[in-house]
Parts: C-alpha cells; sequence; structure tokens
C-alpha cells in the first residue's frame, strides 16, 4: 500500500454525504436566497456533479426539506434550559440565537423568507412556525418571571419588552456570516440589551 492510499481521507458514508448537501443548500439559500439555489450552483458548493445530486435526493425540494430540519435542531438547541432564573436566562438565549442564525444566514432564511413555505412540506412549514411562536412565548414567560422576582424591569410591559427583545435578535441575525468586528458589536449591542431590560427595576 502507498503512503498516498495509507493518508488518504475514509469515503464518507451515503448518509454524511446527504448531510454535506443540505448544509450546501443552506449555506446558498443563506447567500442568495431561492433564485440562487439551482442544481447547478448546489452541485458546485458540495463538489459533486448535476447528477450525483439526484442520487442522495430527488428534488431540490427534498433537499431544501432536510436543510429546514437542519435549522429546527439548531433553534431548538439555543433554549437554555427553563431552571435558570430569568434574567440570565433570558440572556443566554439571546446569545445563542444570535450566534446560531448569524452564524449561518441560512437558519433565518428558513425561518423568515416568504419563499421558504413554498419549498417545504406542510407538517415542516408548521414546525418553523410553531418554532417562532414558541421562541417568543418562552421570552415573554422569561420577562414576566424577571419583572415578578424584580431581576428585569417593571414598569414597562413584558409585551414590550418582548419586541425589543425579538427586535434586537432579528437586527443582529439579518445579515450573512459574522466578521469578528461584527461579533464585537452583536455583543456590545446585547450588552445594552440587558441594560435596558434591567434599567428602572425595583431595587
Amino acid at each position: 500500500m502507498s503512503a498516498t492510499d495509507r493518508t488518504r481521507a475514509p469515503r464518507k458514508t451515503k448518509g454524511e454525504r446527504r448531510d454535506d448537501i443540505a448544509f450546501a443548500a443552506l449555506r446558498v439559500l443563506g447567500r442568495g436566497g431561492r433564485k440562487a439555489l439551482t442544481i447547478a450552483n448546489l452541485a458546485e458548493e458540495v463538489g459533486f456533479t448535476n447528477g450525483a445530486l439526484y442520487r442522495h435526493y430527488a428534488s431540490i425540494e427534498h433537499i431544501v426539506a432536510e436543510a429546514a430540519l437542519i435549522t429546527i435542531e439548531a433553534v431548538e438547541d439555543t433554549f437554555p434550559p427553563s431552571t435558570y432564573p430569568a434574567l440570565p436566562r433570558l440572556m443566554l438565549l439571546a446569545r445563542e440565537r444570535v450566534n446560531t442564525l448569524a452564524g449561518n444566514a441560512g437558519h433565518a432564511w428558513m425561518l423568515r423568507s416568504e419563499q421558504a413555505p413554498e419549498l417545504l412540506p406542510e407538517m415542516t412549514v408548521t414546525q418553523l412556525r410553531g418554532l417562532v411562536r414558541r421562541s417568543r412565548d418562552y421570552v415573554l414567560r422569561a420577562i414576566r418571571e424577571g419583572s415578578e422576582a424584580g431581576t428585569i424591569r417593571s414598569d414597562i410591559a413584558p409585551e414590550q419588552l418582548t419586541v425589543i427583545v425579538m427586535g434586537t435578535i432579528h437586527a443582529l441575525t439579518g445579515a450573512g456570516p459574522q466578521s469578528g468586528s461584527a461579533h464585537a458589536d452583536a455583543t456590545k449591542t446585547l450588552d445594552a440589551l440587558e441594560t435596558v431590560l434591567t434599567s428602572g427595576r425595583e431595587q
């Protein structure tokens, strides 16, 4: 056996190749949206031939559906345990959500694009919309708990503070992957958000 054969990377499994394609779809969607997601562009992104893609997925729609499941799993992982105190729980959610969505613009596309439902199975669309509702409810519940405990301000209605928190996350994840300076700006913005949430609270 030659040295080249001994050092050659092991062949990927079919499941790993399917994952590569789905993650590539997220990258393409994050950069250019639905119009950019063609078989040719996707094949180039993942390093396959057009025909090789069809050996793993029957259609673009099947690829996007798999990519959506990756998004759902990634976003689900940003919810901190409900046992954490309200304010740390809320801020950890915000930081994890910003890191996840800003780090992969395809995730943000799945959650926000009006084009996504046109490509996805109804059940997957329902899951994505449910995830958005759950996120808002999670933030609102944490704010209410923190307000009652005195760790989050009570002079502004929890519903209004929820809009501020969700709007901040949305604003920080509207662009593509963050550069170092953009990440630093996001950190400063989230620190400012925490100040907003705690200013005016009862001492």
